[in-house]
């Protein structure tokens, strides 16, 4: 057996070794060359020392005898000592770590840039949801943030599959930004799966119900009247026809033109003959084509009121209707129309049709329906059945 100073290092060992001077004493592993335990008048602690490749020599700290085990701070050290001797530098990448932005400033910064390519409402929904990360993740650096971190924070969520899903996609972007200035190796949120579980609402204005609301319609001012018939016949989004301009509208072409949809870029809408009419004979009293009924030279933010309105005029206050079941239900006449999902996602401003499919695949089965009859009749005449 081999001095104090060099000997295997095993739980016995260390146990036996008396307490050291306030600098430490250490020792070192006779099994495993550069591996130390150091004995200070309280504790020992596990050290691994090389040499890297431009001759710079490095002590790293693994670990406090206790929760690191011999045995396990040993092959912690060669994992160390193989990555140094690949050009891995233990302190310039702690220093690098140190260098990285908390995950508030990071994200506050974040939401900065990205006014410049999203919508108002879209950077107002992520900082609601990011704010409710900061009392627990927000003095950390970027790369303390863990897949359990998220996970954690998302299952909170877990009533509201939707509201999870969505917090999950909204950390993802900011940390994918990381990942793509370089602050982080891998996003964590991509080992964190989606609920996946909501239910597309599926829910249409029935052809009676359609008739009371146009009816109410007619009653409306004209702005209204004109705004809601973009909704139903063209099947336009609330907030597309809020931010729509006059000198986005070419009344010639029949095309209207969203300057900021909600995948971020532009999209035209196609207008009806009778909708080229009626907005041609609106009052252009604003740069806007529905300013706010107490500004002019602002577009009106909400349609709750109007609607409440027209279904209360057309006996419908209490049908369950949401104003977007007018866009769903121009989707859904779309797909009964053409059998398929890609003009549909044309016509609502889909980026992916997969969304499209998710909340028309039960009108596809409709639309399916001669299709699998004739199928039938055709086996059965096949194998001689009538």
């Amino acid at each position: 057996m081999g001095s104090p100073e060099s000997q295997k290092l095993t739980n016995r060992m260390i146990d036996a070794l008396p307490p050291g001077p306030p600098r430490g004493r250490w020792y070192c592993d006779k099994e495993q060359k550069c591996f130390f335990a150091v004995r200070y008048p309280e504790s020992t602690v596990f050290f691994v020392r090389a040499v890297l490749l431009n001759g710079t020599r490095r002590t790293v700290k693994i670990g406090e005898y206790g929760p690191w085990t011999p045995t396990a701070a040993r092959k912690r050290a060669q994992a160390l000592l193989a990555q140094m001797a690949g050009g891995y530098d233990p302190r310039a990448e702690k220093d690098r770590l140190r260098a990285l932005p908390t995950w508030q400033k990071w994200s506050e910064d974040y939401l900065k840039r990205a006014e410049k390519r999203l919508r108002p409402n879209t950077i107002k929904d992520s900082a609601r949801y990011l704010a409710r990360t900061y009392p627990k993740w927000g003095a950390r650096r970027l790369s303390e943030i863990t897949p359990t971190d998220i996970l954690s924070m998302r299952d909170e969520w877990e009533k509201h599959p939707a509201a999870a899903d969505h917090f999950r996609a909204i950390v993802g972007a900011v940390l994918e930004e990381a990942v793509e200035m370089g602050y982080l190796a891998a996003n964590p949120t991509r080992r964190v799966r989606p609920y996946g579980g909501s239910v597309p609402r599926q829910r249409v204005p029935t052809v009676e119900e359609m008739k009371k609301i146009l009816a109410s319609l007619d009653e409306e001012y004209p702005e209204v009247r004109v705004a809601f018939r973009m909704l139903i016949y063209i099947g336009a989004r609330p907030s597309e026809v809020t931010r729509l301009r006059w000198e986005d509208v070419d009344l010639e072409r029949g095309l209207a033109t969203v300057r900021l949809a909600k995948s971020n870029k532009p999209r035209g809408l196609p207008l009806t003959d009778a909708l080229i009419e009626e907005l041609k004979a609106l009052p252009r009293r604003s740069p806007w084509c529905f300013p706010s009924p107490h500004n002019s030279e602002n577009t009106r933010n909400k349609w709750t009121y109007p609607w409440k309105r027209i279904l209360t005029r057309a006996g419908l206050a209490s049908s369950g209707l949401h104003i977007y079941d007018l866009r769903r239900g121009a989707g859904d006449d779309v797909v009964m129309q053409t059998g398929s999902t890609r003009q549909a996602a044309d016509l609502l401003g889909h980026k992916d049709e997969r969304i499209t499919r998710a909340h028309y695949s039960p009108t596809m089965a409709t639309v399916l329906r001669p299709i699998v009859e004739e199928r039938a009749r055709l086996l059965n005449e096949r194998v001689g059945r009538e």
